[in-house]
């Protein structure tokens, strides 16, 4: 998704108990890039119990696993195939899509 010519990937987490929804946009699907992000949420809200992710490659690298580590964040991986056991994320990535298209498309309209 490019959502700006410059960034092409979102961030979306989302507090399983209060429903709150964070996104923020990166330009690199990196490890680094998103343990900043991460960072910033940390010090915006303080520090979670645990980062519920997929398998993709920047949360399974050692470098996002030590640094939860180090943040005494337990981080728990869901399945290849179990898009359930993480639905309220799910659900938000494709709302957030929806409303990503639905806004470059009206963007084209106007033009």
């Amino acid at each position: 998704m490019d959502i700006d010519g410059e960034h092409r990937y979102v961030l979306v987490g989302v507090d399983y108990f209060t429903r709150r929804l964070w996104c923020s946009r990166l330009k690199l699907k990196e490890t680094s890039e998103i343990t900043k992000v991460l960072q910033r949420w940390i010090k915006e809200n303080g520090f979670p119990e645990e980062y519920v992710t997929d398998n993709g490659k920047e949360f399974v690298r050692n470098e996002f696993v030590n640094w939860c580590s180090r943040n005494e964040i337990k981080h728990r991986k869901v399945g290849l195939k179990a898009h359930r056991s993480n639905g309220r994320i799910e659900r938000c990535i494709r709302t957030i899509r929806e409303a990503v298209v639905k806004q470059c498309k009206g963007t084209l309209d106007k033009k």
